[in-house]
Parts: C-alpha cells; structure tokens; sequence
C-alpha cells in the first residue's frame, strides 16, 4: 500500500460540560490528548497526524507533541451535539485529499492502546484489501 497515504485524526474539542476539561488533564505529566497524538506517531503507517479542535491553547499543546493542526473546528463541528460525520465533512471542505487517503480515528479519551493490535490490524487491512479494520477491546 505505499501508494497509499495513511492520516490519524485526533478530534479535541474544548469546553466539555460532563468532566470539565478532560482533554487537557493531565495523565503521566502531560494533557491527556498528547498521549493519542504521541501514539499516531509511532505507527509505521501513519503518514501525517491532524488535530482537529476549536481551542487555540489545545493546537498550540498539539503542535509542540508532533500533531498538524491545518485549521480551527467551526462551532458546528464543535458543539455538544456534534457528530463524527460533522467534523468530517468540515475537514472535506477545508482540505482537498486523494482517493487513496485513508483515515485512523484516535478519540483523545482512550490514551491506552497496543501498538502492536494497531500494527496488526494494518497488516489485516493492507494484506487482505478490507474496506476498513475497528479495533474493540472488551
């Protein structure tokens, strides 16, 4: 698949009412999002990391941890009723990809992941020409 580009996108939008800031609490020293964009980094495939939100403080925190930040969320994008789908079709809007553009979804409240589950399940995708590859953990 080199032909193939491979983007993570890590949605972190500010102003949660349920926990109050949870994106940037801190875990391990540093705000909970970084742990998701450190972990995009470290994927074989991945090609290019975008941080999606509506806070300038939170772009400016991804940035320094290795994320692209190619714009700030709108308040459609960002609001509490704000779905996958809306965030989607704003970054569609904003930036013109290929075809061949495939996307790995990071939320930012699930900092602990395998990376080797993640390595496998590209394999799956890559070898055996799947559509898309959902990693569940019980």
């Amino acid at each position: 698949m080199k032909n193939k580009k491979f983007i993570a996108i890590i949605p972190a939008r500010s102003g949660s009412k349920g926990f109050i800031d949870k994106n940037t609490m801190s875990l391990n020293g540093t705000p909970l999002f970084t742990h998701s964009i450190r972990f995009a980094n470290k994927l074989s495939f991945i090609d290019d990391v975008l941080f999606l939100t509506d806070s300038e403080d939170y772009a400016k925190i991804a940035k320094i941890h290795g994320a692209s930040v190619p714009y700030i969320r709108s308040k459609n994008s960002s609001s509490d009723t704000a779905m996958e789908e809306d965030i989607l079709i704003e970054l569609s809007s904003k930036i013109s990809f290929d075809d061949i553009t495939h996307i790995l979804w990071l939320r930012p409240t699930h900092p602990l992941r395998d990376l080797e589950k993640f390595e496998e399940a590209y394999s799956m995708f890559d070898n055996e020409f799947l559509d898309s590859v959902c990693l569940v953990t019980p």
